[in-house]
C-alpha cells in the first residue's frame, strides 16, 4: 500500500487515520476527537453556567423583594426563631419561655440544618425579619441550582433549564410554593434543598456505580429529614424500591451503592436521635417523645382518609400524578433502562408515594406536600417540554416558553409580595414591646413570632399539645374547645394576635375582668393585668 507525503492510511477499516500537518507535526484521529469533546465538555460548562445565572437572576427578586413584610411573619416561624435565639442568647440548643428550656425541641419542626444558619445569621446581622429568613432564602437558591444541575444529568440542558423556571414561576396553591416557602423561616426549604442536592449527588454514585457518592448522598439527605422528619415517609420507600428493583436487573449486583442512600438517611436519623437521648435529662426525653408521638397522630398519620381535602389540596395530588403517569409513560416507551432513568424513578415513586400518604394519612394541608408538589411540578414540566418540542410544534414555542417563564417567574412573584404585603404591625408590637414593658415582666401569649424581635425572654406560651388539639379539631370542622387556664403562669401582661384570637384562647370575659387594653398594632392587642 503507497503512503503519500500528506496521508498515511491504513486499510484495515477501524485503524487509526494519521494525518500531517502544519509542517510535517503528526495529528491523530484520538487527538482530534479528544480536542472535540474538550471544546464540548467547556461548550457545556458556559452553557450551564449562562443557564444558572438565569435561574439565580430569576430568584433573586422573587425571593427578596419586600422580605420583610411578605409572608406576615407567623407562629410556626416564631417557633423555630425562638431555639435559634435562644442558640445565639444562651449557647443552648434549645426554644425557651418562663417554663425552663427544652432541649431539642421537636415543637420547633426544624433541625441543626436550619436552626444552625438561622443563629448565625441572627449573631452577625441582628433580629430583623430579613435577617430571620436569610439561611432559608438561600437554601432556595441552593434548590433552584441544585435542580437544574440534577435535571441535566437525567434529562438535558434546555429540558432542565425549562423545568426549573416552571417550578420557580409556579404561583402559590394555598400559600405553598417553592418561593413563598422559600422567604419563611421554615423548615420546609431546608429540607428540600438538601434532598435535591442528594439526589443530584446520587445521579453521580448510581451513575458511575460509587459507594462513596452513594453515602454521601445519604448524608446529605438524611441532614435534610432531620429538619422535615416526614419527607422521609416517601423519599426512603422510593429510594429502596428503586434500589431493589434495579439491583434484580443487575442480577443482584452492586448492593452497597443501591441501598447507600437510603441506608445513610436512616443513620443520620438515629445519629441525631441519639445526640437528643444523650443530652437531655430523662423528663426532656419523655416530654419530647410524647410531644412527637402527638404530633404524628395529628399531621402525619391520622385517620382522616381523605376527609379534611378541599379543592387546593385535590389540585395538589393532581399535578403529582399528573408527573407520576405522564413520565412513567415515556420511560417504559423506550427500554431498557438506562443509568439516568434510575434516578428519575425515584423521583417518580416519590411523587407517587407523597400523594398516597397525603391523600389518606396526613392531615390534607398543601404544606404537608410541599416537596412532593415541587417534585411533581418538575416532571410535569418534563411532559410539557415533550409536548411544546414534538415535531410538528412551531419552532418559536421554546424561545416563547422560555422568555415566558423568566417573566413569570419574577412578575408572579413580586406582584404577590407587593399585593399581600402585610403591614407592619409584627415589627411595631415587638418594639413597643422592647421599649414599654420590663425585660422581667411576664408576657402571656401564643404568638411565637413576637420573641425574637422584641428580645424579651420572659414569655409564656400555651403547650404544644393544645396546638395538635387545635389541629385536629380544625381538621374534623369542629369549634373549637381548648381548656387552658392563661392565668396559670401569673402573667404581668398579656398579647392576643392572628393565633390567639383564632383558636379563641384568651376568653372575652377573662380578658374583661383580669386585664386592660394599653395598645394595638393591627393584628396584636396588648393587655396589661389589674392589680
Amino acid at each position: 500500500m503507497s503512503i503519500s507525503s500528506e496521508y498515511k492510511v491504513s486499510d484495515e477499516p477501524h485503524s487509526r487515520v494519521d494525518k500531517w500537518v502544519d509542517g510535517g507535526s503528526l495529528v491523530t484521529d484520538s487527538a482530534v476527537t479528544a480536542s472535540t469533546n474538550a471544546f464540548t465538555q467547556n461548550l457545556s460548562k458556559w452553557r450551564s453556567l449562562i443557564a444558572v445565572a438565569l435561574v439565580i437572576m430569576v430568584c433573586i427578586p422573587a425571593l427578596f423583594f419586600n422580605l420583610e413584610r411578605y409572608p406576615r411573619l407567623w407562629f410556626d416561624e416564631g417557633y423555630k426563631l425562638n431555639a435559634a435565639y435562644t442558640l445565639v442568647q444562651d449557647g443552648q440548643y434549645a426554644s425557651y419561655t418562663v417554663d425552663g428550656y427544652v432541649p431539642f425541641d421537636p415543637g420547633t419542626s426544624g433541625g441543626p440544618a436550619d436552626i444552625l444558619p438561622a443563629a448565625l445569621a441572627i449573631k452577625l446581622f441582628g433580629t430583623s425579619v430579613t435577617v430571620a429568613r436569610l439561611a432559608s432564602v438561600l437554601y432556595t437558591l441552593l434548590a433552584a441550582v441544585a435542580l437544574y444541575y440534577m435535571g441535566c444529568s437525567i434529562w438535558d440542558e434546555k429540558t432542565a433549564l425549562f423545568c426549573v423556571l416552571l417550578v420557580i414561576a409556579t404561583g402559590p396553591i394555598e400559600n405553598v410554593s417553592l418561593v413563598v416557602m422559600g422567604r419563611q423561616s421554615l423548615s420546609e426549604a431546608t429540607a428540600f434543598s438538601l434532598m435535591v442536592c442528594g439526589l443530584w449527588i446520587l445521579t453521580k454514585g448510581w451513575g458511575k456505580r460509587s459507594l462513596q457518592w452513594s453515602i454521601l448522598s445519604g448524608l446529605v439527605m438524611g441532614l435534610g429529614m432531620l429538619s422535615k422528619t416526614q419527607i422521609a415517609i416517601s423519599l426512603v420507600p422510593s429510594l429502596l424500591t428503586v434500589a431493589a428493583w434495579r439491583w434484580w436487573q443487575e442480577k443482584r449486583q452492586g448492593f452497597g451503592y443501591l441501598f447507600a442512600p437510603a441506608l445513610g438517611i436512616i443513620a443520620v436519623f438515629l445519629g441525631w436521635t441519639l445526640i437528643g437521648q444523650l443530652f437531655t435529662t430523662p423528663e426532656i426525653r419523655q416530654q419530647n417523645s410524647t410531644l412527637l408521638l402527638d404530633a404524628i397522630r395529628t399531621n402525619i398519620f391520622t385517620d382522616l382518609f381523605g376527609s379534611n381535602l378541599d379543592n387546593q389540596s385535590l389540585f395538589v395530588i393532581a399535578i403529582m400524578l399528573f408527573g407520576v403517569f405522564t413520565n412513567v409513560v415515556r420511560i417504559f416507551k423506550t427500554p431498557p433502562l438506562k443509568d439516568k432513568h434510575w434516578v428519575e424513578l425515584v423521583l417518580i415513586g416519590f411523587c407517587l408515594y407523597t400523594s398516597i400518604w397525603f391523600t389518606v394519612l396526613s392531615v390534607g394541608w398543601p404544606r404537608y406536600a410541599f416537596s412532593g408538589l415541587m417534585i411533581g411540578l418538575l416532571l410535569s414540566g418534563r411532559s410539557v417540554w415533550a409536548f411544546i418540542t414534538r415535531s410538528d410544534a412551531p419552532k418559536w414555542w421554546v424561545s416563547a416558553g422560555f422568555g415566558f417563564l423568566v417573566f413569570a417567574g419574577i412578575a408572579v412573584n413580586v406582584v404577590n409580595s407587593v399585593a399581600y404585603a402585610a403591614d407592619s404591625d409584627v415589627q411595631e408590637a415587638a418594639a413597643y414591646i422592647a421599649n414599654h414593658i420590663p425585660q422581667d415582666a411576664v408576657i402571656e401569649t401564643w404568638e411565637w413570632e413576637l420573641d425574637m424581635l422584641s428580645h424579651h425572654r420572659q414569655y409564656h406560651h400555651p403547650p404544644q399539645a393544645l396546638l395538635f388539639e387545635a389541629i385536629r379539631q380544625n381538621a374534623r370542622h369542629r369549634f373549637f374547645d381548648l381548656s387552658y387556664d392563661p392565668l396559670a403562669a401569673n402573667p404581668d401582661y398579656l398579647i392576643v394576635g392572628t393565633f390567639g384570637r383564632w383558636t379563641g384562647i384568651y376568653d372575652e370575659a377573662m380578658l374583661a375582668e383580669n386585664f386592660t387594653s394599653i395598645a394595638q398594632f393591627g393584628v396584636y392587642e396588648v393587655f396589661q393585668r389589674l392589680k
